[in-house]
């Protein structure tokens, strides 16, 4: 019988992994357009990333560099493949 610290040892390793992928995601949309989003905007579905509460410039900017975002993302997430950005 595993013991309850290894449980939460499960679970906090997953909540790590899961802020370290939207970091990523916050800092590549940084370096290609220069746009601070805040983590809590960014949601994954499937391989697509959903960004909400943007205006309309920065969707537009986002929309433009979506290619280089998309592969400067997949170039630092190796096991986890993104192919579209929503916005």
């Amino acid at each position: 019988m595993k013991s309850i610290a290894e449980f939460f040892s499960k679970i906090q390793s997953k909540q790590a992994q899961k802020i370290l992928i939207y970091t990523i995601a916050k800092e590549a949309i940084f370096s290609i357009s220069k746009i601070d989003i805040p983590i809590g905007s960014i949601t994954f579905s499937g391989k697509n990333i959903i960004l909400s509460g943007l205006d309309q410039t920065s969707k537009s900017v986002i929309f433009i560099k979506k290619t280089a975002i998309i592969g400067e993302m997949n170039k630092k997430l190796p096991n986890m493949a993104v192919v579209d950005i929503r916005a």
